[in-house]
């Protein structure tokens, strides 16, 4: 995909900690599972851009990244959106526009903020994600999920 437009339902239940859920997109160099020695951090693709919903320190968070020859880099800065809703099975509605290089977000209808992509990733799949970092347990149910491809 190179532009498109992603919307998914997504609900999400964590124990205390950092988790989140979130979309990987323009994913390239596809990592085969079969070579995998340590699953600690763990993703489809070498090289991807991701959106992520965050929970920090009972906060709703959220921001941008990409990930580059292993390296994360931070394409937005993590900001507080009460549009998020953090409350344990909660549901909350997700939508990510990628039009050229620019990447916008919203949940649950209203806009988070956008983001700049480097043209290094300018296209590629897409990915789900659910992750955990000082929490026990994170689950994130995508429902309703659908992706439309725009004209370039």
């Amino acid at each position: 995909f190179t532009n498109f437009v992603f919307a998914a339902d997504v609900d999400w239940e964590s124990e205390p900690g950092i988790s989140g859920c979130g979309i990987l997109f323009h994913g390239k160099d596809a990592i085969d599972i079969d070579t995998v020695d340590d699953f600690t951090e763990l993703h489809a693709f070498r090289y991807f851009a991701t959106f992520q919903a965050i929970r920090l320190s009972g906060q709703p968070h959220w921001n941008m990244e990409l990930e580059e020859s292993g390296s994360m880099t931070m394409i937005s800065d993590v900001k507080i959106n009460s549009a998020i809703n953090l409350g344990q099975g909660s549901t909350n509605h997700f939508v990510l526009s990628v039009a050229g290089l620019t990447v916008t977000a919203y949940a649950n209808g209203e806009r988070l903020g956008d983001a700049t992509l480097p043209a290094s990733l300018s296209q590629g799949q897409i990915a789900l994600e659910a992750f955990h970092g000082t929490g026990l347990n994170a689950t994130c149910i995508f429902d309703n999920l659908w992706v439309w491809e725009l004209p370039e």
